[in-house]
């Protein structure tokens, strides 16, 4: 546990940088399973 979070809504905001390289590993992760 290294964030200062009391666990409740809202959550702890996250950097844009962080937030834009999830979007492009679910992405990646999309296309990898519905390409034959």
């Amino acid at each position: 546990e290294t964030l200062d979070w009391n666990k409740r809504a809202p959550g702890p905001k996250l950097p844009s940088e962080i937030i834009q390289r999830t979007s492009e590993k679910y992405i990646e992760a999309l296309a990898r399973l519905t390409q034959p």
